[in-house]
């Protein structure tokens, strides 16, 4: 069974696995590149399955050194998944294997994630988990559910307002959401709402888990404990709290 195609399961799983609420940012966290981890991820992409599955374990163990460089290899994509060739899509699923086992059975892994992440890794991320490969999406999805946090999430919500979002793509980013709504500042807790507003419309009355998640995910952002401090006060004014929201996404 897909647990991107049943939406209250997949929130059930991700609320299990995202147990961190902020995004602790500490000066002293390893995020330049490894070079000693490309040849493992040299492997990963052209190796033959034995020397793949070495190489990914190897990657896996190491997390601490290799987890800021095989974060690197999201940036290397960009716009909408379902336009990445097969060999990007292939290899991108490798790496967010790698990630998300890593985040799964590490706590601090999350924190090193969020400490090194950026746009230009949120948003393949955000791609994958709205496009057509399901393990991609699925993937995607888990790892966005650990690490969306309050420097995040507005990326995740300008593509819930997306028309052209599919109800998997919607399902899943609704999931993210979810996960950080209820420690969301008083920028993002608007913009949530702002957001949810939009969907409403879209849904039609036989969409009851969907419609359950809109109004699940309002009660959180309304219950927020930051509900009524600014992104400035917590220091993470940027990029979400003058994000703007009416731009083009990166197509």
């Amino acid at each position: 069974m897909c647990i991107a195609h049943h939406p209250l399961l997949f929130i059930a799983t991700l609320l299990t696995i995202c147990c961190t609420f902020g995004r602790p940012v500490s000066a002293a966290e390893p995020c330049s590149p490894n070079s000693d981890v490309q040849i493992n991820l040299g492997l990963l992409k052209t190796g033959s399955d034995k020397d793949r599955a070495v190489a990914a374990g190897a990657l896996i163990k190491d997390w601490r050194t290799s987890l800021p460089t095989v974060m690197g290899e999201l940036k290397k994509v960009s716009g909408p998944a379902d336009r990445w060739t097969p060999d990007q899509q292939s290899y991108i699923l490798s790496v967010s294997d790698i990630i998300r086992t890593t985040l799964s059975n590490n706590t601090e892994a999350i924190t090193l994630f969020r400490s090194c992440d950026d746009a230009s890794i949120a948003r393949p991320l955000i791609w994958a988990a709205r496009g057509q490969n399901q393990s991609l999406r699925l993937n995607s999805t888990l790892i966005l559910g650990n690490v969306v946090d309050n420097t995040t999430v507005c990326f995740v919500l300008h593509h819930l307002a997306d028309p052209d979002l599919s109800a998997n793509g919607r399902a899943n980013l609704l999931g993210v959401t979810l996960a950080m709504a209820s420690y969301a500042y008083q920028e993002n807790a608007d913009s949530i709402e702002r957001t949810l507003g939009t969907l409403k419309p879209r849904i039609e009355p036989s969409m009851a888990q969907t419609q359950k998640l809109i109004s699940d995910i309002s009660v959180r952002t309304k219950a927020s404990q930051n509900r009524t401090k600014s992104l400035a006060q917590a220091n993470l004014g940027e990029p979400c709290a003058h994000y703007e929201y009416d731009r083009s996404l990166d197509r």
